[in-house]
């Protein structure tokens, strides 16, 4: 997949392997092995992961498990274009989850190789999930994320001192509010 956009600076896009955005409902034991492309001049924000692109339970309960990747996940950003991005070899971004929903990420895996090249804005990378954004809401625990693996090389370059903020981490860039659990 070859993903190029010229889209307002402000509008997210949501790309993934299998599901681009899961807003509830039961993604279980699937693999990707699709090779996903950034190219250069890509503008707007962007959710980006090897299974799934944003994954949240604001229609209903959300279960994402036993799922893999293998496929390659290739960004290059330009100098003149700014743009955000969340990106994760399994889940690019999680998130909208109120007190009453059941929410699970649990076994999931990246094999895949995550490069990237010069970014320009706030950018987190995964190697299994690029962000967790919650705000906490009242009543709500906070949801445990499970047996998360990830194997793959990743590599990041850039020649931009002046970014605003990167998160690079081998299984989560950025979690807010939940916690990890036997995950490496």
């Amino acid at each position: 997949v070859d993903y190029y956009t010229e889209a307002d600076a402000e509008t997210w896009a949501y790309v993934g392997g299998i599901v681009a955005n899961h807003l509830g409902g039961e993604v279980d034991n699937c693999t990707s092995y699709v090779n996903i492309s950034v190219g250069e001049n890509t503008r707007g924000k962007f959710r980006l992961g090897g299974v799934v692109g944003r994954m949240g339970a604001s229609l209903a309960d959300a279960k994402l498990t036993n799922c893999k990747n293998y496929g390659t996940l290739n960004l290059e950003f330009s100098s003149n274009v700014n743009q955000s991005s969340q990106i994760g070899g399994v889940v690019g971004a999680i998130g909208d989850v109120s007190a009453s929903d059941v929410f699970v990420f649990e076994n999931c895996e990246n094999h895949g190789t995550i490069t990237a090249k010069d970014f320009y804005k706030t950018c987190r990378i995964g190697g299994v999930l690029g962000y967790s954004y919650w705000s906490k809401v009242e009543g709500q625990e906070p949801c445990t994320f499970k047996g998360l693996k990830n194997t793959g090389n990743m590599t990041l370059s850039t020649a931009n001192a002046s970014a605003n903020s990167l998160y690079f981490g081998g299984v989560v860039a950025n979690l807010e509010y939940h916690n990890l659990e036997d995950c490496f």
